[in-house]
């Protein structure tokens, strides 16, 4: 992808991600040029490039939709991050300071303190809440200096980034539910415990896998129907 589309293509993927654009909705060739000041060209390329990775569908008659969710990759990556953030943690309990766990911990506490000013159930509320969580978990790689390792994750993966943010439109005590995980995570990060970190860790994805069904029956036109 050139450099010249790379803003506009991130900037669509992120109105989709964060169901700006919602899932049916149809996109505009005419709309997004006019929109970004550029001709047609570079705007097929970034349709083509999100159809590439599952965000949108070209219908030569019809026009570009945002796609559905597909399931069927979900429950894999919460997998794969189970296991790749379990033992990048267990990593960073070794070399992580007290200071740098500190960092993190007031980091939660802004981010909460910013949520409490929202309205939870809202585009707005889902979306802090969305990125305070990305905004956790990078922090953590951040420390293992393996931050690209989640960007591949979330690039390889839209559909999963998708399911995430819808999982942010929800009441404030499961934001809650979820702070009290971060906070477990952290002190078995400062206890330097891997059995501990294991213990959370899957704790926290396995009640991921278990809660897909609840997110598709609060969202079901959002998903690819199964048959």
């Amino acid at each position: 992808m050139t450099k010249d589309i790379e803003p506009i293509y991130e900037t669509l993927k992120k109105e989709i991600v964060t169901l700006h654009l919602k899932p049916g909705s149809r996109i505009r060739e005419n709309e997004l040029s006019a929109s970004f000041g550029v001709s047609r060209t570079p705007v097929r390329d970034v349709l083509k490039k999100l159809e590439e990775n599952g965000l949108v569908r070209i219908q030569s008659k019809s026009g570009t939709y945002v796609t559905p969710i597909d399931l069927n990759t979900i429950s894999e990556v919460l997998y794969l991050r189970a296991y790749t953030e379990t033992e990048v943690m267990i990593e960073v309990a070794e070399k992580a300071s007290k200071e740098d766990i500190q960092a993190i911990r007031d980091l939660l506490k802004r981010e909460d303190q910013e949520l409490e000013n929202q309205i939870p159930g809202t585009l707005e509320f889902a979306d802090l809440s969305f990125a305070c969580d990305n905004a956790f978990h990078k922090a953590i790689y951040f420390l293992a200096h393996k931050e690209s390792m989640l960007d591949f994750i979330d690039e390889a993966f839209p559909s999963y980034s998708r399911y995430r943010y819808l999982t942010n439109l929800r009441g404030i005590e499961d934001v809650k539910s979820l702070e009290k995980i971060h906070e477990r995570l952290l002190d078995a990060l400062q206890k330097k415990s891997p059995e501990e970190i294991r213990k959370v860790s899957l704790e926290h994805h396995l009640a991921g896998l278990h809660g897909i069904k609840a997110v598709v029956e609060r969202h079901p036109k959002y998903f690819v129907q199964q048959e």
